[in-house]
């Protein structure tokens, strides 16, 4: 689900949390050894209800990955505006190759471009530990 985080962000963090589950705590993060996502440059983002068009904007837009306990966020920035994407590991499908990225949640689709190859296949291979970890129980 799609959020501005500009809107009410109290409200917003519960939802974002009731998704995609807290974050990983500093300890959780060296003990396993959990690193977000490289910076990727978002290039498309399907069904979005606030008007955001990629093609037409001059501007790069970026957007960081955040591995949860239940799920993942997808934070990126868009006109000055701040938005969230939460996301359950259940409901989650990607591909990666070729130096670009699509994820496939529930309701969005994302292509984006991959900057750091090395870090990137660092976090696809967190992601996929984080995905079967919380699949399992």
């Amino acid at each position: 689900m799609l959020f501005k985080k500009s809107q009410d962000q109290k409200k917003i963090s519960q939802k974002v949390e009731e998704i995609s589950g807290a974050t990983f705590s500093i300890l959780e993060i060296f003990k396993e050894k959990l690193d977000g996502s490289p910076k990727h440059q978002l290039q498309q983002i399907s069904k979005n209800n606030f008007g955001i068009d990629l093609e037409s904007y001059t501007d790069l837009v970026y957007a960081t990955i955040e591995l949860r306990k239940k799920g993942i966020v997808v934070y990126f920035r868009y006109k000055n505006e701040e938005y969230q994407l939460a996301c359950n590991y259940n409901r989650l499908s990607y591909i990666s190759n070729d130096g670009k990225f699509e994820l496939q949640t529930d309701s969005h689709q994302l292509k984006l471009k991959v900057k750091d190859l090395k870090r990137h296949h660092f976090f696809i291979r967190n992601l996929i530990k984080c995905k079967a970890k919380s699949m399992s129980f």
